[in-house]
């Protein structure tokens, strides 16, 4: 008898739904990640123009206000201060307090004037290295103005005079520096002075120095210009053998 061949049944064919339905998703995640990516995008170009608008203010400075030190000096028997008006008006000093110590006197100066005061070394400047916190007394002015030749000019707020009121003590053989100062008029000063000691000198801008070769008690006249006017005054100096 001849064998019967085996029937092989063939697959059943997948159903139509299922293929759609895998299709479908594969397109739906394609979808789902391309919005993502969009939105990432999107996402950091609104942060950078933040970051750029807050970048400015955190950074920012206020400007200076008030009359400020701008550098201090420690010299030979003597301690200068550089100060500076940024307030709008002229103002009056009327003293400094540094550290421990007070130093009353007058002095007048126009907004972003700057002026190098020189005053009796403080306790504070004896120490190494030396810190000495500066307190600046002062009021401000009205500034007075008249008009001249169809132009603005400075009224002084008052006539010229000198601000110092002694001359620093010194001694034979060793080095001497004392600043003058003085107030009102143009604020241009040019200084001279006649009585002092041998190799000791005033520089027109109203600092003497040198190293005096004698001892004693000399009478100096100090005496200022400020190109309209003029002031002068007889002082003792001082120099300890």
């Amino acid at each position: 008898m001849a064998a019967k061949k085996a029937k092989t049944q063939k697959p059943a064919p997948e159903p139509v739904s299922s293929r759609m339905i895998d299709k479908s998703s594969f397109v739906f995640g394609i979808l789902v990640g391309t919005i993502i990516i969009i939105l990432l995008v999107f996402a950091s170009l609104l942060i950078q123009p933040i970051q750029v608008l807050l970048s400015p203010a955190s950074t920012e400075q206020e400007a200076p206000s008030g009359v400020e030190v701008l550098g201090d000096s420690r010299l030979p028997n003597t301690f200068q201060l550089v100060l500076k008006n940024y307030e709008q008006n002229p103002v009056t000093i009327t003293g400094l307090e540094i550290g421990n110590q007070s130093y009353n006197f007058t002095l007048d100066m126009q907004p972003v004037e700057v002026r190098l005061i020189t005053i009796a070394p403080p306790e504070c400047s004896e120490e190494e290295p030396y810190n000495c916190p500066v307190v600046i007394r002062y009021v401000e002015q009205e500034q007075n103005q008249t008009s001249s030749g169809g132009g603005n000019q400075s009224t002084p707020t008052e006539p010229l005079a000198i601000a110092t009121v002694e001359l620093l003590t010194g001694k034979r053989d060793v080095d001497y520096s004392y600043q003058l100062s003085a107030t009102g008029g143009t604020g241009v000063y040019a200084w001279s002075a006649s009585g002092l000691p041998n190799d000791l000198s005033i520089t027109t801008t109203g600092l003497v120095s040198g190293v005096a070769l004698e001892g004693g008690t000399f009478t100096v006249r100090v005496a200022v210009s400020d190109g309209l006017s003029s002031a002068s005054v007889d002082m003792l100096l001082e120099l300890e053998e």
